[in-house]
């Protein structure tokens, strides 16, 4: 019909006294040009997006209803003032439309409908939430739901009474919030709250929450409930509820319950149509290398997690090759037998590992002696050997030493290892035979191997270590010492000393002993001299005093010591006379008193054959 005359089109489809429109119904999500005030639950800016429509006409007025408050308005609003009744009396304000549509509404207009319950949650930042903004919003919540049900019990009708809020987005922050900073009894409550079947408010995602805060507050059983009520009321499960599950079950993995569990969840995913991402695979592989043990499961999910396919295949695979490198720094931390399903996939994709990635795959499993995963890695290493020669040396020495730290000592495969340099062509420096010279001097019970050979092979190790560094460190020297009078094998421990004061080649003095090793030849001399072997002794005081290096007097002692029960006390007194002409103030009383005894005891024993 035409505007001039007859009634409007607009007439007819709007009574004229406008619309009644409950509160809750504003948290439905609707068409409007400013979202923000939607979101933001301001039930009186709702009329502007009726006003701006093109099926109401300017003289149609809409009546609403804002949330309880201590007062009670009610707004005509026309095409150029609002007016505002109230118990007080009435107030007009006159406003253009173009301030209208740009401001939906005065600032006393907003402040009068706003829920503080949907600004709270609007605008809060639930991974900052404090336990102050949940307390407020908790009391907001239960306060708004007791004033809704008390304005149902006055009225005869039999519907369910919504609660506070019902839009989407803020029903689930509500949730969110909730189950990481809430209670189980405020869960339990806000869930029970929301359960109404006529008007299906709870969405997939709120209900992962809820499941969530089951599993925080050791409720899996009940979660594993609620899982199943999703299945039979035709729910799909998102991916992240399967997440908190795997987390959950992961933690005690070594259960073997716990772990049939995982694989049916991860089987029953699939057949929910919820399709396992490079994260769901991740997650589970960082399970399985912390807390489990079992390599095919390490296999059979590296395989599917290298199989999916993404939109970007360029981006899919240095995306998982990263997850790979990663991977394998954790499998190396555990120890996992796994290990090298990772390494050998990881090359066969075209992953480059670095020399320290290999080194500590290799190395780790030779500290805890497990040979076999060792030996596999390294053979897997050799076959990329050629892509970096640089690092075989350190690869080769740092195993080696796992090997030989061992408890017991994996000798036989150090030995291998060894082997291994030589074909490889590897240069072999001192530290690898100096590595090899601690090893055996180590324990009887960590050694399977007999005396004889042990005191061979240090023979020829230390010969050859000194050959390529003059300067043997103090510490390996003294083990062998140590080592060679433990079982008392004094005619190595002689050489030893021999080979620290002259080169072999040409017969020259080296480098003077330091006084560490000092006291490891003097423990030598007193061994000899307690076994009478008095030769040896002497030669060794002997060439200690020529090259100034002044024995102790426990040394000196035992020598005098050895000399009376030989019958020799001449040799001990020359001694004794050729220190005192070196240095006299230097020899304490005790050597006096010890040869002064020793004599006494060879007069007495003269006496007593002479009465004889």
């Amino acid at each position: 019909m035409s505007s001039s005359g007859s009634k409007h089109i607009t007439r007819t489809l709007w009574r004229k006294h406008g619309t009644l429109i409950t509160p809750w119904l504003f948290d439905r999500p609707r068409s409007c040009r400013n979202f923000n005030n939607i979101y933001n639950h301001k039930p009186f800016i709702f009329y502007c997006a009726l006003a701006r429509s093109h099926f109401v006409s300017s003289a149609a007025t809409v009546q609403v209803l804002a949330p309880a408050q201590d007062h009670v308005s009610t707004r005509t609003i026309t095409s150029n003032n609002i007016t505002t009744t109230t118990a007080t009396g009435t107030e007009t304000t006159t406003t253009s439309r173009r301030y209208n549509k740009r401001n939906n509404g005065s600032t006393t207009d907003r402040r009068q409908c706003n829920d503080p319950l949907k600004e709270r949650l609007s605008t809060l930042k639930i991974e900052n939430a404090t336990q102050k903004d949940l307390d407020t919003i908790w009391k907001l919540f239960i306060q708004r739901d007791l004033e809704l049900q008390q304005q149902a019990s006055t009225l005869t009708t039999t519907e369910l009474t919504p609660p506070p809020i019902v839009f989407p987005p803020l029903v689930t922050a509500l949730f969110r919030l909730i189950a990481q900073k809430g209670t189980m009894d405020m869960m339990d409550t806000l869930h029970k709250r929301f359960l109404h079947p006529d008007l299906m408010l709870l969405r997939v995602e709120d209900i992962e929450w809820v499941i969530f805060a089951n599993i925080r507050h050791n409720k899996t059983g009940r979660a594993h409930r609620i899982l199943n009520d999703m299945y039979n009321s035709g729910k799909t499960p998102t991916l992240e509820t399967y997440h908190h599950f795997f987390r959950e079950h992961g933690k005690y993995l070594h259960n073997k319950r716990r772990r049939h569990i995982i694989d049916y969840l991860v089987d029953d995913m699939r057949r929910r149509g919820v399709h396992p991402t490079i994260k769901t695979y991740m997650q589970l592989l960082t399970t399985e290398a912390q807390r489990g043990s079992s390599r095919e499961r390490i296999q059979i999910w590296v395989d599917e997690m290298m199989a999916l396919e993404g939109k970007t295949r360029e981006f899919q695979i240095k995306r998982k090759q990263a997850q790979l490198m990663k991977l394998v720094h954790i499998l190396s931390n555990h120890a996992h037998p796994g290990l090298y399903t990772v390494l050998h996939k990881g090359v066969n994709v075209g992953l480059e590992f670095d020399m320290s990635t290999w080194n500590k795959a290799i190395v780790t499993f030779a500290r805890i002696g497990n040979v076999d995963n060792a030996n596999e890695i390294l053979n897997l290493f050799r076959q990329q050997r050629h892509k970096m020669m640089m690092g075989l040396n350190t690869t080769y020495h740092s195993l080696i030493r796992a090997y030989l730290n061992t408890k017991p000592v994996c000798m036989d495969a150090a030995i291998q290892t060894f082997q291994l340099m030589l074909q490889d062509g590897i240069v072999i420096d001192e530290s690898i035979y100096n590595t090899f010279l601690l090893a055996y001097t180590k324990h009887d019970d960590q050694m399977e191997v007999d005396d004889e050979l042990r005191i061979k092979t240090l023979r020829q190790l230390f010969r050859v270590s000194s050959k390529l560094n003059k300067d043997v460190p103090d510490v390996i020297v003294e083990r062998l010492f140590n080592f060679y009078i433990e079982r008392q094998v004094l005619s190595e421990a002689e050489q030893l000393y021999w080979d620290l004061r002259y080169n072999h080649d040409n017969g020259q003095p080296q480098q003077r002993i330091s006084r560490r090793l000092q006291g490891r030849v003097f423990d030598t001399i007193e061994a000899f001299a307690s076994k009478q072997q008095l030769l040896s002794a002497f030669s060794l005081m002997y060439d200690l005093l020529a090259n100034d290096y002044w024995p102790n007097s426990r040394s000196v002692c035992a020598i005098i010591k050895g000399c009376g029960a030989r019958r020799d006390l001449d040799a001990a007194e020359q001694l004794l006379s050729i220190m005192e002409d070196i240095a006299s103030d230097k020899v304490r009383p005790v050597v006096y008193a010890t040869l002064k005894c020793e004599q006494g005891i060879a007069l007495r024993r003269k006496q007593e054959e002479e009465e004889q």
